[in-house]
């Protein structure tokens, strides 16, 4: 009987680590429904949704004030292939401190590049996918001296 009590126990422990495991990788915070009515729009109330902060600060981490910076000036989203893309400079400094978002619609993910005169391109994908075309595109502009 003690022996079926244990092994209950230690079933019910794995299950609910397991769940929560499952929970922390898939659990953040989520984008609106419909992302195709920021087009067209500057991306100041975007960055400033909740949601959005959330997985912008876990995303860069201690870059995330630098990014905030250099998004001063903006340019309103387009839709880009399936991404939702922007970008923004820092007053002052367009070309020598920028940064872009793409939104991959489908996908619901949020991707970012900071670009610095000095240190060229760092990139930031959630997941851990690989850099979309439209951010690869606008630092290899940058890149060249556009």
């Amino acid at each position: 009987m003690k022996r079926a009590f244990v092994l209950v126990v230690l079933l019910i422990a794995v299950t609910a680590a397991a769940s929560g495991v499952v929970n922390a990788q898939t659990n953040k915070p989520a984008l609106p429904a419909n992302l195709d009515k920021y087009v067209g729009k500057y991306p100041d109330g975007f960055l400033n949704l909740p949601a959005v902060k959330t997985r912008l600060r876990k995303l860069l981490g201690s870059r995330y004030s630098a990014f905030v910076t250099s998004f001063a000036v903006q340019m309103p989203f387009q839709k880009v292939g399936g991404f939702l893309f922007t970008t923004g400079c820092q007053a002052h400094s367009c070309t020598l401190s920028e940064s872009a978002i793409a939104v991959d619609i489908a996908a619901k993910t949020i991707h970012v590049g900071i670009y610095r005169q000095a240190t060229k391109g760092k990139f930031f994908n959630e997941g851990g996918g690989s850099t979309p075309q439209p951010i690869t595109d606008w630092a290899d502009e940058l890149a060249a001296g556009r």
